[in-house]
């Protein structure tokens, strides 16, 4: 386990920003579905 401190890793960083790119992708692949189903 790392300390809290170095939580500003380029590694970690990247991997946060890759997370929370792929849960807007699959947000907007879900609203785009959503408005494909609907019509």
């Amino acid at each position: 386990m790392q300390p809290m401190n170095v939580g500003l890793n380029p590694p970690v960083d990247l991997d946060c920003r890759l997370g929370i790119f792929l849960f807007f992708y699959w947000c907007w692949q879900a609203i785009f579905l959503c408005v494909l189903v609907d019509g």
